[in-house]
């Protein structure tokens, strides 16, 4: 009998899997998580689709879709969410607290995508205060003196966070002395190097920043050879993997360069669908990866998915902004960075260069847009700007692409008043 594919064959893959999976394990957060991870793997290209008999037994369907139905809507309570056994293994040594520290760290990340850097970092102390022998507290610090540190575009924090990564450091190495096969231990340390690796970067350091973030990287890899479901190690992987082959992708003739692109999204995806911690951050690096990927459509529908849940979140609205632009819908992209604008202001906390960053990309929203005066507005509120030597040197390009959107502001304005002038139209009119 030939075989045939049929509309059921999707739903009946996944149930095989969900009948597979009922049978074998009694927690159904269990079974929800290994669904999700099934279901977040991408086919991948050229990978044709299963094919089955179109006289499938709809009754090996059904009940097991309610099944999983039932597992993913159920209204569920904070304790059955997060079950003590479930808790990340690093919390064991904290005198009993771990439910608290996890409720805890999920505060300190809400907080600090909400720009309440003032209550995460309160937060981040009580961890600490907790579990003072892990590298826990230190890290979500240094997490949000980071997130403000790039938010503002100051970097007064610069000292309070690097001392936060490396205390999250000597207390990782100090757990790894005792257990080298401390899968947390080797992620908190891993992230606090890739931390500093960034700053490095960022201060044009470059072989330093080289050397640390490949250390970032031996560490993270470790996380998952000892515990391959510690899904928050996938995101850091995941991006290095992606840019490393996008900046090697020249060489990939080569026999020792691979292209692992699409290997590196499908863990950012991993981190997605099942890390504990890093899902916002993994929505925010998928989404740049996708504009890079000239996939700007996916990356603002991703975004505008996580603005539902932040809405007004500076750390999703620079990526929506971005994205809008791309796909050409130049008003949503200058109302996206008007917002950041505005909040900034707001707060009292907007810096020069993040100012000058912001305003030259309304420039450019509006002049895409054919809104040509409020595009010179922008730049001559940039004109106005008191910049600092670093200021400069740090936004050189926004400087150079100002100089040419004023020069073609300023051409455009002397031919509208010209045609607009008296002289002018008694000249079109003797032609």
């Amino acid at each position: 009998m030939k075989k045939l594919f049929c509309p059921g064959a999707f739903i009946y893959t996944h149930c095989r899997l969900i009948c597979h999976v009922i049978s074998q394990r009694s927690n159904p957060l269990e079974t929800k998580r290994l669904l999700r991870l099934r279901l977040a793997e991408p086919r991948k290209a050229g990978q044709k689709a299963p094919r089955h008999d179109c006289n499938f037994n709809p009754k090996r369907v059904y009940w097991p879709l309610i099944v999983y139905v039932l597992i993913t809507y159920s209204p569920k309570s904070p304790a059955a969410e997060t079950p003590a056994a479930k808790l990340p293994k690093f919390h064991i040594s904290a005198s009993g607290q771990a439910g608290k520290i996890d409720s805890l760290v999920r505060q300190v990340i809400n907080r600090t995508i909400a720009q309440k850097y003032g209550e995460a970092l309160a937060l981040a102390d009580c961890v600490v205060k907790f579990a003072p022998e892990e590298p826990v507290g230190h890290f979500f610090r240094a997490a949000v003196l980071q997130a403000r540190i790039l938010d503002y575009g100051s970097l007064e924090d610069e000292k309070a966070f690097f001392s936060a990564t490396g205390t999250c450091r000597k207390l990782a190495q100090k757990k790894l002395r005792q257990n080298v096969k401390d899968a947390w231990a080797h992620f908190f340390l891993g992230s606090a190097l890739g931390y500093e690796a960034f700053f490095l970067g960022k201060k044009k350091r470059y072989f330093e920043a080289f050397r640390t973030g490949w250390q970032c990287i031996q560490h993270l890899e470790a996380a998952l050879k000892h515990d391959p479901e510690l899904y928050d190690a996938y995101l850091g992987i995941g991006t290095y993997k992606y840019y490393r082959s996008k900046m090697s992708k020249s060489f990939t003739w080569l026999p020792f360069v691979d292209d692992e692109r699409a290997l590196g999204i499908r863990m950012v995806r991993q981190a997605i669908a099942n890390g504990r911690y890093s899902r916002s951050a993994a929505i925010n690096g998928l989404s740049w990866i996708l504009m890079d990927e000239n996939r700007s459509k996916e990356a603002l529908a991703l975004v505008d998915s996580a603005l539902t849940i932040y809405p007004g979140s500076r750390f999703f609205l620079w990526a929506a902004a971005a994205a809008a632009y791309r796909v050409k819908r130049y008003d949503q992209a200058a109302a996206c960075y008007g917002q950041i604008l505005r909040s900034l202001q707001d707060e009292n906390v907007l810096s020069p260069y993040i100012e000058l960053v912001c305003r030259t990309r309304l420039a450019r929203a509006y002049q895409a847009a054919k809104k040509m005066e409020d595009a010179c507005r922008e730049l001559q509120h940039i004109g106005a700007l008191d910049l600092s030597k670093d200021d400069r040197s740090r936004g050189e390009a926004f400087l150079k692409e100002v100089a040419l959107y004023r020069k073609e502001c300023e051409g455009r304005l002397t031919g509208t008043r010209h045609q607009n002038s008296p002289n002018g139209s008694k000249a079109r009119t003797n032609q």
